[in-house]
């Protein structure tokens, strides 16, 4: 039933503003693209915060320094590990489904919460 009711809606906004519904599946695809961005820039930050880490990490060993500052990178690093697949995995869902997204905005704008 609410299938059904979701696929009256996609009909009523593709028939009644056929431009709308192709801005808000574009919206949908540059969502998907930002967030694969972002993925890749974390991706890129966690390579080089690893890199500063080991380079700390000699630096702490050679001055005798337990201050354990040099783990401050790989912090980071788990974070943005953490981050990484859950950007991912948005991204692969909007390209799959866009119209899911696109209705979800909608019903986000109709409800304020958006």
């Amino acid at each position: 039933m609410i299938d059904q009711a979701l696929q009256d809606l996609i009909n009523f906004i593709k028939n009644a503003a056929p431009m709308v519904w192709e801005t808000l599946i574009r919206q949908v695809y540059n969502d998907a693209i930002t967030y694969t961005f972002w993925a890749l820039t974390l991706l890129v930050f966690t390579i080089i915060l690893f890199r500063v880490g080991k380079r700390w990490e000699k630096t702490s060993e050679e001055e005798h320094d337990d201050s354990g500052i040099c783990m401050l990178p790989y912090a980071f690093a788990v974070i943005f590990i953490i981050a990484i697949p859950i950007l991912i995995s948005n991204a692969i869902r909007m390209f799959v489904n866009p119209n899911f997204y696109a209705i979800k905005s909608i019903l986000g704008m109709i409800s304020g919460n958006n």
